[in-house]
């Protein structure tokens, strides 16, 4: 039995990794605040604040690091905030897995580091130069330097995920946030006639993904996107038809799809069971909280 140490724990990916997880390995829950639904091992630690080693256990075999500022958005009045749990957290947490004796650090970027193209986006594929990426994303990209540093003495396993979703998301994700302006018969933003295609992932397929490549060796670079391309308008009328309100649009200026290329991850762990999106979007739907 494993030690894992999950940061993150009570968002809608480190919640449902916890779950997973925990009936194969000693999971440790890194949070802000207790859950008792979490149940045992939880950490409590504001990123915000001093870390400290001393509250996470001496040895500790694998950590994914997958907290992130909430308020991302609220820039440049909290970007200290931003920098604090999103890059400095990530440094605080992999030196830490030095001196535990880590062997494998999984850290969750983002897909929005890379420029939109007409085709899906490989991890090879050029990301956005400094003067174009905004403040979350340059963290991200900070925190993915950092830590590539530390692949000679641990593997770095670097996920960059594309629109992951669930029931337990918050509202200003893409994906509820749609569920939420049909609901409210609020327009939805549309860029050029249908909007950016993209391929978004259900929660559970991402944490699937997520556990078979903590067996994967080396240190690696995967987007983690979902098997289905989507229009944003269709995106909306497939949440209209169960809902059964009318979606409204704006219509702005085109702008590049962002479709991530899953065929690295396909190619490295074999078959992957996908959740149809229809299913996937019902469920959560159903779900939200």
């Amino acid at each position: 039995m494993k030690k894992i140490l999950v940061s993150g724990a009570t968002g809608l990916l480190g919640y449902e990794l916890v779950q997973r997880l925990s009936s194969n390995h000693q999971v440790y829950k890194l949070v802000k605040t207790l859950d008792t639904t979490l149940g045992e091992n939880q950490i409590v630690h504001n990123f915000l604040g001093e870390f400290d080693e001393k509250i996470l256990p001496v040895k500790m075999d694998y950590i994914f690091h997958l907290a992130q500022f909430r308020d991302f958005k609220n820039f440049p009045e909290k970007s200290s905030e931003i920098f604090c749990v999103n890059t400095l957290s990530t440094l605080s947490l992999i030196n830490y897995g030095l001196r535990s004796g880590v062997k494998k650090f999984v850290y969750t970027s983002t897909g929005g580091l890379y420029k939109g193209l007409s085709f899906p986006i490989s991890e090879s594929d050029s990301i956005k130069k400094p003067q174009e990426l905004d403040f979350y994303c340059a963290s991200k990209l900070s925190s993915e330097l950092l830590i590539s540093s530390y692949s000679k003495f641990m593997d770095v396993q670097i996920l960059r995920p594309f629109f992951i979703f669930g029931p337990r998301q918050s509202d200003q994700m893409l994906i509820p946030r749609i569920i939420k302006s049909i609901r409210n018969k609020d327009s939805i933003h549309l860029a050029g006639k249908h909007g950016i295609n993209i391929n978004p992932i259900y929660v559970k397929d991402a944490v699937s993904i997520l556990i078979r490549l903590l067996e994967v060796p080396g240190s690696n670079l995967f987007n983690i996107a979902g098997n289905e391309i989507i229009s944003i308008s269709k995106l909306a009328f497939l949440v209209s038809e169960i809902i059964g309100e009318e979606p409204n649009f704006i219509h702005q200026l085109s702008q590049m799809d962002l479709v991530g290329d899953n065929k690295l991850v396909r190619n490295v762990l074999g078959d992957i069971s996908w959740t149809q999106l229809n299913t996937s979007i019902m469920e959560t739907i159903r779900l939200k909280v």
